[in-house]
């Protein structure tokens, strides 16, 4: 998997002109969005004719001889995924005077609802001013929107830091990751996941842990989706950060993120030995933190010393650092190396099945903000399948290619089941099927066939992808998450046969899960089982 990382990673300084190509891609980009979604916002003009400023300046720059440097302060950059060869932006501050060694500091900002490339959040001011102060650098990664971090957020996050260290020699043992609420959530998956790459972690009232979170045990939850959530959340991976600085910064009266929730890593943490793990508690404080944070010495003063020395760090004894690609199954990593979505042939001619695809397409651009490869079946090249991962979407019976895939894999196709792995999956006009594949066309690749009813269409647009076993056979229901209930359910493991999850429709049915929340304890917080603890009140 050692592989993955490295086609994450930006090791040699970058080509200004293909950093330049990327802000003049990123900035065309951002006027479309701004045409289509903001025309009736009050300053339309003047945002305007600030984006055109800014595509002509990324233009200048390419027709010149030499990259502009950038003058202290914010400037918004972007880079090119090769996943879906979507831009996608990041905020970037340079201090006045930046040190020789400079630090990072990475802020991963909250949920939105409303996120797309245009409104991409900023470092908070009070946080560029702090990295500022020691010559440090800072960055606000887009996180591909409302992904938690999770997934092609992750991999975003992980983009960002290593296109910093290239294009300003950021000291990779100098860097700071910190954040607030989903950002903070942000902080303890991919801090927990990817110890090594971070000196120090400032949390502010971020939760870290699923069953925490929904109040639920992981016999509530279909075994298949735990399976995939246990790899992606901070918990098990807890024991990477024993000897990493820590400090989370979190309100007693936080009805969004609850105490309970956000002390919990907290105190996973200590129960594993933890050596510089520091819990800051606002016995009146609600979930907008932030001020009480930056005013809290606890807090400033790690990612102070964060960004401008090397903490003592010793390896901690935990699961190996997680790569990008370990996403919890073979069919989510494919969706995190470049890949195409294929249109299966429609044999009626009807455009139902174009319909239908530029659907997918849809999704993938509302989880992902990026614009996916796309084709028809009757256009794929030996070099599409044979370079790529590919999703093909359609019936075997009109589609040459998922009836080749199915056949190769030993799938029996009946008009009412598809016969696999010694389980008879229902097909039906209430029923879809998904499986992932070795691609024939190139072995150390995948190939996804869907068949039947989409996806997750139930499920909100920015967690659309965040839990797709290797093959599963599922139904016109959803669950409380909104993923769809599945019949049958599982994982392909290393020699190719197929892990049956049990009980894959196995859960707790409550009525109103958010009112379920425990709050109970808010003004008299519990005692936090010996973490260091400081406590200060709501500032005036």
């Amino acid at each position: 998997m050692a592989s993955l990382l490295s086609a994450c990673s930006v090791s040699a300084a970058p080509d200004w002109r293909a950093t330049a190509s990327a802000r003049a891609k990123l900035f065309s980009a951002r006027i479309a969005i701004l045409a289509e979604k903001y025309r009736d916002i009050p300053n339309y003009y003047a945002v305007k004719r600030w984006e055109e400023s800014q595509f002509g300046l990324a233009l200048r720059d390419l027709a010149g001889s030499a990259a502009t440097s950038n003058a202290p302060g914010r400037h918004l950059e972007a880079y090119i995924d090769d996943v879906d060869e979507s831009v996608q932006p990041f905020w970037a501050y340079t201090p006045a005077k930046p040190a020789t060694k400079p630090g990072l500091l990475v802020f991963l900002h909250g949920y939105s609802g409303t996120i797309d490339r245009l409104v991409a959040p900023d470092v908070p001011g009070p946080l560029a001013e702090l990295a500022d102060s020691v010559g440090a650098y800072a960055v606000a990664p887009f996180g591909r929107g409302d992904t938690d971090y999770q997934h092609i957020g992750e991999r975003d996050v992980l983009r960002v830091i290593d296109e910093m260290a290239s294009r300003y020699g950021i000291d990779r043992e100098k860097v700071v990751l910190s954040g607030m609420s989903m950002g903070g959530l942000g902080c303890w998956c991919v801090g927990a996941r990817h110890a090594r790459l971070f000196n120090a972690i400032a949390i502010i009232c971020g939760r870290g842990d699923f069953y925490e979170w929904h109040g639920l045990g992981p016999e509530d939850i279909p075994s298949w989706q735990r399976d995939i959530i246990d790899v992606q959340f901070a918990t098990r991976y807890l024991p990477n950060l024993t000897n990493t600085s820590v400090v989370a910064v979190h309100g007693a009266l936080d009805e969004v993120v609850t105490y309970n929730q956000g002390v919990f890593p907290i105190r996973r943490l200590v129960s594993l030995g933890a050596r510089d793990v520091r819990l800051v508690t606002l016995p009146y404080g609600e979930h907008d933190a932030f001020g009480d944070a930056m005013a809290d010495a606890a807090f400033t003063n790690l990612i102070v010393r964060g960004l401008s020395e090397r903490l003592p760090r010793a390896p901690a004894d935990g699961p190996a650092p997680a790569f990008p690609g370990e996403a919890g199954s073979r069919t989510m990593d494919a969706l995190l190396r470049p890949f195409i979505l294929v249109c299966g042939s429609d044999w009626y001619g009807s455009g139902y099945s174009n319909e239908l695809f530029n659907a997918r397409i849809r999704e993938w651009e509302a989880y992902a903000h990026g614009t996916p490869r796309a084709k028809q079946e009757f256009a794929l090249t030996m070099q599409d399948v044979g370079e790529r991962d590919f999703v093909i979407f359609g019936e075997p019976e009109y589609s040459r290619v998922i009836a080749f895939l199915l056949r190769r894999a030993g799938v029996a196709v009946r008009r009412d089941a598809f016969l696999y792995a010694g389980k008879t999956l229902k097909r039906d006009d209430r029923h879809g099927f998904l499986i992932a594949l070795r691609n024939p066309f190139n072995t150390n690749l995948t190939a996804i066939v869907q068949c039947g009813l989409p996806w997750a269409t139930g499920q909100a647009h920015n967690h659309r992808f965040d839990r797709i076993p290797d093959v599963i056979s599922y139904t016109d229901e959803k669950d409380r998450f909104g993923y769809p209930i599945a019949d049958e359910a599982g994982f392909i493991v290393a020699d190719g046969k197929v892990r049956w999850s049990p009980n894959p429709t196995a859960e707790v049915y409550v009525e109103d899960l958010e009112g379920a929340e425990d709050l109970e304890g808010a003004e008299g917080v519990e005692d936090t089982d010996g973490v260091e603890e400081v406590s200060t009140g709501m500032l005036d």
